[in-house]
């Protein structure tokens, strides 16, 4: 399953895109680190989203970290929008 976005959309890493739906990672990001830098309560809010939990089931593992470029799904995330907002390029 690949992440439901344009190319032309697509963020550079440590970014968000436009509409807050994707992360896109840095090298050796993991759930916590991208929960923590959104301003959510958990590291679970990002990894248990069913399309990041299809897309990595080793997601369950907060230690698992991403390669460069990665597009993790943030919507239904509890994060802070002002953080996000921030991200936004």
């Amino acid at each position: 399953m690949l992440a439901d976005i344009a190319d032309e959309d697509v963020p550079n890493p440590g970014h968000v895109d436009q509409n807050m739906t994707y992360y896109c990672t840095n090298e050796n990001d993991t759930s916590a680190k991208i929960a923590m830098i959104l301003g959510c309560e958990s590291w679970l809010d990002v990894a248990y989203i069913p399309e990041n939990l299809e897309r990595f089931p080793a997601l369950q593992d907060k230690k698992t970290k991403f390669r460069q470029g990665t597009l993790v799904r943030i919507a239904e995330c509890n994060f802070i929008v002002k953080k996000a907002v921030q991200l936004i390029e």
